[in-house]
């Protein structure tokens, strides 16, 4: 990502309805978001939380993070509370990433970050990613399973992972700066967090659907197949 943004600042990198970022704007927001984590006493290995309803800063979150070498958690808005506790126990997670829309968690002595009130950083340079070094077992992020055979569990993936993956599916479905690419997956799941890196990795577009534009892709695909 931090290479698109250099070598091609205006290109589009993120579209949901009217709003759009482009990498060099996506790469400032990234730094910001950065600063605020770092701030707030984030470091290497800490697991962070993300638990935003659909937004391109379900991305700027999920970059931060990675910058500063520590492990992305989406946590999604619509699960209940008592999911949303036994993620948070079983991560032993202290900060998550919020915004105005974000519903209530659990009374857990969390600290946040709020996109909607991230603090002035004027004083700092133009975006220069260079994230420390990483060991490639490091953790990116982690993903719970459905929990539907028992208690939820928590898979860790790696950083090496996570990148060998964007860079093979980029290739393998001949994605390029003039790509758009659909995050229609639901938030938490091992495919968003997949299309995210293959997306970025090639220098396409990812685009999110609205809230609205949602329904209507689950309508039409609950049609699908009650008339297969």
């Amino acid at each position: 990502m931090a290479g698109h943004a250099a070598r091609n600042p205006a290109a589009p990198a993120l579209e949901m309805g009217h709003r759009r970022l482009s990498y060099g704007e996506l790469a400032r927001r990234v730094r910001d978001l950065a600063a605020a984590l770092g701030a707030a006493g984030v470091g290497a290995g800490d697991n962070v939380g993300v638990c935003i309803g659909r937004s391109v800063d379900r991305v700027s979150s999920f970059l931060a993070i990675l910058q500063m070498g520590a492990v992305f958690v989406p946590l999604d808005p619509a699960l209940p509370e008592e999911r949303l506790r036994h993620v948070l126990n079983s991560t032993d997670m202290r900060l998550v990433i919020v915004n105005a829309a974000s519903p209530a968690l659990p009374d857990m002595e969390l600290d946040f970050v709020v996109l909607d009130r991230l603090p002035e950083v004027a004083g700092l340079p133009e975006f220069d990613w260079q994230p420390d070094d990483c060991a490639g077992d490091a953790p990116a992020y982690i993903i719970f399973t459905s929990g539907t055979s028992g208690q939820p569990k928590g898979v860790v993936l790696s950083r090496a992972a996570l990148a060998n993956y964007a860079v093979a599916a980029a290739r393998h479905f001949e994605l390029g700066a003039s790509a758009r690419v659909s995050q229609l997956n639901g938030f938490g799941s091992d495919v968003s967090v997949g299309d995210m890196a293959m997306a970025l990795a090639a220098g396409a577009c990812l685009v999110f659907p609205t809230d609205v534009q949602g329904f209507r892709v689950r309508r039409s695909g609950a049609s699908l197949i009650r008339h297969a």
